[in-house]
């Protein structure tokens, strides 16, 4: 009985400890997609021919293209700093180039892009902190009619505005992504459905 559990302890750890290098290293890095600090992927090697053996290669799933829109599906390749960035439209609006990020919150709009969208808050009320990557940031949340990413729409989003130069890029943060059908990260493109 002793040895039962310790052969399970064992095969527990090792499980253990190649889930967490396989979460840590990426599911791409799995999937044969190369990373800009990784070397580049290459294409597999044809088989030599042989007359005594034939190699049938797995057949692979279909990789999703940018140019595979849908009203129900939205893919973003990864950039070449490993983010995913987009156009949005915000309450009819166009905002150009905004990152999306699945560690904020809320959708979070710099100053001047709520300047063009006409939902500038009063000065009394960026009463909210924020931790950024430039320190804290002082903040209002205001709550946006409707985001709209290619054909995918999420409407009473709740949102923030940075003060004055606090935020220099606009995110698309869980308000808006949390609102959709789902969304997955796929052979280096953020795939979001309805």
């Amino acid at each position: 009985m002793f040895a039962r559990n310790l052969w399970l302890a064992v095969i527990a750890i090792f499980a253990g400890a190649m889930a967490t290098k396989f979460l840590t290293r990426g599911v791409e890095h799995y999937r044969g997609v190369a990373h800009d600090n990784a070397q580049p992927a290459r294409a597999p090697t044809p088989a030599r021919e042989s007359r005594s053996a034939t190699v049938a290669r797995p057949a692979q799933a279909a990789r999703p293209q940018p140019s595979s829109q849908s009203h129900d599906t939205y893919v973003i390749p990864v950039d070449r700093s490993g983010h995913y960035m987009t156009d949005a439209e915000i309450n009819g609006v166009r905002v150009a180039n905004m990152m999306v990020d699945t560690g904020a919150t809320l959708v979070s709009l710099s100053y001047e892009d709520a300047e063009s969208l006409g939902v500038v808050p009063a000065e009394d009320e960026f009463r909210y902190t924020s931790n950024t990557a430039n320190g804290v940031a002082h903040n209002a949340h205001i709550k946006l009619r409707e985001v709209r990413v290619g054909g995918l729409s999420a409407y009473d989003v709740d949102a923030s505005v940075g003060e004055k130069g606090a935020l220099a890029q606009s995110l698309l943060g869980m308000s808006y992504l949390s609102k959709l059908g789902g969304f997955e990260v796929t052979y280096g493109a953020l795939v979001m459905r309805h």
